[in-house]
């Protein structure tokens, strides 16, 4: 009796024994597979940081060109802007010099006409024609 009850015992046991080793078998497979879902994702995580990274580098990259060429531009037009005031300003001293010159002309004109008034007066002596 104490047998069959040993028996009995060690067949519950077994049973029992497959049925951890069969979910232990299901835990390490579940595991297996997460591994390698867990490898997948941190394979394709690192290629998408490899393309941002690589992405980034070429704003990076652009950026500088651009700040190179803002700069070139500025240069290019301060060199402009400054001819172009240089060359106002000779425009602003042609025209005083002209201004001025007009001036004389205009003094010299009138002074001839003052002349020639005061010759005319004097061929005609104040006569008027009636």
């Amino acid at each position: 009796h104490l047998e069959d009850r040993f028996c009995e015992v060690q067949e519950s046991n077994n049973s029992r024994f497959d049925k951890v080793e069969a979910s232990i078998s299901q835990v390490q497979t579940s595991l297996a597979h997460l591994e390698d879902r867990f490898c997948e994702v941190q394979e394709s995580n690192n290629s998408r940081f490899d393309k941002v990274e690589a992405s980034i580098s070429q704003v990076q990259t652009s950026l500088v060109h651009l700040e190179d060429r803002f700069c070139e531009v500025q240069e290019s037009n301060n060199s402009r802007f400054d001819k172009v005031e240089a060359s106002i300003s000779q425009v602003q001293t042609s025209l005083a010099h002209l201004e001025d010159r007009f001036c004389e002309v205009q003094e010299s004109n009138n002074s001839r006409f003052d002349k020639v008034e005061a010759s005319i007066d004097k061929v005609f002596g104040g006569a008027s024609c009636t």
